[in-house]
């Protein structure tokens, strides 16, 4: 079944990127609410957007997939949702790493501010001659929130 420029009417076979006279091939136009979109669509579209600009590439795709028997519109969204694919695996392996290393360290430092505000408190009443009913107490929880910090970054007892 041929299909038509929808600019000059000029007969197009379906995998033809544009007609005789140049205008590029106008797809049907789906209406998509930003509530049915995922970020692998919209990734899929910036994807899209850089393929449909690349005339060559858009070629490239064409002999890649015209043996599979799909339109040069079924095979583009094909590589663009690959592409997008592999986008979204690298953020997400990335992310994820960045995320439970800020984290750890987030509590490591909540650990040290901890340790810290003992240590201040004791100094403190040393310099004044204050005695602290708790100091072993005090003394031990400095030390284990130092611990604490210590092991967090060090990577100990991850799951």
């Amino acid at each position: 079944m041929s299909e038509r420029c929808v600019i000059c009417g000029t007969p197009m076979s379906r995998d033809d990127v544009e007609c005789m006279y140049g205008h590029e091939r106008i797809l049907p136009t789906v209406s998509v609410t930003a509530k049915d979109m995922t970020l692998r669509d919209y990734f899929a579209g910036q994807v899209l957007a850089g393929l449909a600009s690349n005339h060559t590439r858009l070629i490239e795709i064409n002999n890649l997939y015209k043996n599979d028997d799909v339109t040069i519109a079924e095979a583009v969204a094909q590589e663009a949702y690959t592409l997008a694919d592999a986008i979204l695996a690298a953020l997400t392996t990335t992310t994820e790493a960045e995320v439970r290393a800020d984290e750890r360290e987030k509590c490591a430092k909540w650990h040290e501010s901890i340790a810290e505000h003992d240590e201040q408190g004791m100094e403190y009443s040393s310099s004044v001659g204050i005695s602290i009913a708790n100091w072993d107490q005090l003394d031990t929880s400095s030390k284990t929130h130092r611990w604490c910090a210590a092991a967090i970054r060090a990577g100990e007892g991850e799951g």
